[in-house]
Parts: C-alpha cells; sequence; structure tokens
C-alpha cells in the first residue's frame, strides 16, 4: 500500500534519473560521438 508521499518519491526518483539521462546524452552528442559511452 503506497501512500501519496511514497508515490510523489518514486516520481520524483523517475523525474531525477531521466534528467541524468538527457544530461548524458547531450553530453554525448555535444562532444565528438567517439567519446559517446553506451550504457
Amino acid at each position: 500500500m503506497s501512500t501519496r508521499d511514497e508515490l510523489e518519491a518514486i516520481n520524483k526518483n523517475i523525474s531525477d534519473a531521466i534528467m541524468i539521462l538527457k544530461l548524458i546524452d547531450f553530453d554525448c552528442y555535444s562532444n565528438n560521438e567517439d567519446n559517446c559511452n553506451t550504457i
């Protein structure tokens, strides 16, 4: 049983993870593709 606070915490973690992935993609494409590390 999830409370509203738990759901908000999960949602924040997902948002943070997406933001980190976008930052990684931005670094990948702004630099040479040779320097891109795929996960």
